[in-house]
């Protein structure tokens, strides 16, 4: 399954700005039937990545079922990391039909980010640069799933922190308090 990035739909003056890669996807599903594009649903159309409460459970599921993720230094990392889910950035600079003049479309700036840098170092995602660091990385975690599983409780711990079950009481208590008032009983 491929679950395509909310932000390839993003659009300008009424037209994709990403239509080349989505006719990649579209060409890679009809050339191999075993391929299944998942396709977001968005709620806003202004925010590219403002999913409904259905696709937070979808996508959801899609972490709970799957073997191993492979992304592009996604948030979608830590996701995993909370469903104990092998990762995998692929950051194979070659396969990208970029125009590395603009940093933003290299695959490499992604890499060196301080908030990558920080899930990479855990050692609970790989990070491959070629196509046989791929394959051997894919293959791995097929067989040993529990490769990196010490990491991904660092990336949870490191990234999402404990969870209580309520922060939106939390963070409303809080933003009450700031202004000067107090939840009722408190």
């Amino acid at each position: 399954m491929v679950r395509i990035h909310p932000l390839h739909y993003r659009s300008s003056n009424g037209r994709l700005m990403f239509q080349n890669i989505l006719d990649g996807y579209d060409s890679v599903a009809k050339t191999y039937p075993s391929v299944v594009l998942n396709v977001p649903e968005t709620v806003s159309r202004r925010m590219d990545f403002d999913l409904s409460d259905s696709e937070t459970m979808l996508v959801s599921s899609i972490l709970k079922h799957s073997d191993v993720m492979l992304n592009m230094f996604s948030t979608m990392v830590i996701e995993a990391a909370i469903f104990d889910l092998p990762s995998v950035n692929v950051c194979i600079r070659e396969k990208c039909r970029a125009d590395f003049g603009r940093s933003r479309q290299d695959i490499m700036i992604d890499y060196v980010q301080t908030h990558n840098q920080r899930v990479v170092q855990t050692g609970g995602v790989k990070t491959v640069f070629t196509m046989n660091e791929l394959y051997d990385a894919v293959n791995l975690y097929l067989d040993k799933p529990e490769t990196d599983e010490a990491g991904r409780e660092l990336i949870i711990k490191n990234e999402a922190g404990s969870f209580r079950g309520n922060a939106g009481e939390t963070i409303g208590n809080h933003i009450l308090s700031l202004a000067g008032c107090y939840p009722q009983g408190k």
